[in-house]
């Protein structure tokens, strides 16, 4: 199927965005908590990547609430040959302790803030630009619980009752930083798999369903932030989530996957859609034997 633009001109295509800024707080003291209690010392990291043939020098400004992190410090990335894996370089990288109340000893790097919710937020400027081209931001909950699976999935799973059609899997934004994944439990499919059983593989019956709808709905998650304000944040977090137990040579595969979903995402995903969801199912398909390792 083509379109036919009869006496007007058809609409321009979206502009590739090749250079993306993601931002990222770990809890240094209790290693996955994102809950940041008093006295939790937190690694900030401020990551920008280049997808170009060409070489750059960007600026970046970061900042945590008062505590300025970047003021306009300039980042040079190299070209990136086409089809290479892309170019980062890390701007921002601190350690910070983290209080409620003043320290009785405040010699080492450290933040005041009340509980509540923060954000770490980054922009990239290019040279002699008047608006950011990219922008990034995290959540930081400090002394309060941020909610969400506590499986580590970004979202909840929440089954749709009833009969009727539904899709396999579909992703809603409930409020700031809060997501749904629902999924019908009366799909054909799933209705005629079987439970898992203790003994069995993760992978098994019902449970390979999940997965897969968790997979699409980690891609959907992590790939939406791209369109607004070209934030990778969430598809660096994917990329970083290495495991021990996973081969380094199929994490590698995975990564070059994902980044071939994120050069395709402005351009392809419009103008060559089949092209752009083939990629999609290859990266699904590999996170998917990832989980598999942990059989």
């Amino acid at each position: 199927m083509r379109r036919l633009y009869v006496e007007v001109d058809p609409l321009d295509s979206p502009q590739p965005k090749p250079q993306t800024v993601s931002v990222s707080v770990k809890n240094l003291s209790r290693q996955g908590e994102r809950r940041i209690n008093n006295g939790d010392e937190i690694g900030v990291q401020v990551t920008v990547t280049n997808r170009a043939d060409d070489g750059v020098t960007l600026r970046v400004d970061a900042s945590l609430e008062q505590l300025l992190l970047a003021d306009a410090k300039e980042v040079t990335l190299d070209e990136v040959p086409i089809g290479d894996v892309p170019n980062r370089q890390t701007a921002v990288s601190k350690n910070l302790r983290v209080y409620t109340t003043p320290p009785l000893i405040g010699s080492e790097p450290h933040i005041e803030l009340q509980p509540g919710l923060y954000y770490l937020r980054a922009d990239l400027w290019a040279q002699d630009e008047k608006e950011p081209i990219a922008h990034a931001s995290q959540p930081i909950y400090v002394e309060v619980d941020p909610g969400g699976n506590q499986s580590g999935l970004p979202f909840e799973l929440e089954a749709v009752e009833g009969e009727g059609p539904h899709p396999i899997w579909q992703l809603q934004e409930q409020s700031d930083d809060t997501w749904i994944l629902r999924y019908p439990n009366q799909y054909p499919l799933y209705r005629t798999l079987p439970q898992p059983q203790r003994q069995r593989l993760k992978l098994d019956g019902k449970s390979s369903f999940i997965a897969e709808v968790c997979a699409n709905g980690l891609l959907d998650w992590a790939l939406i932030p791209l369109d607004d304000n070209n934030n990778s944040t969430r598809v660096d977090q994917l990329r970083q989530s290495h495991s021990n137990g996973i081969s380094l040579d199929r994490w590698e595969s995975y990564c070059e996957q994902l980044d071939r979903l994120v050069d395709l995402y402005h351009i392809e995903r419009i103008e060559q859609f089949s092209e752009y969801m083939r990629r999609w199912r290859e990266c699904v398909a590999y996170m998917l034997m990832i989980f598999k390792d942990f059989d």
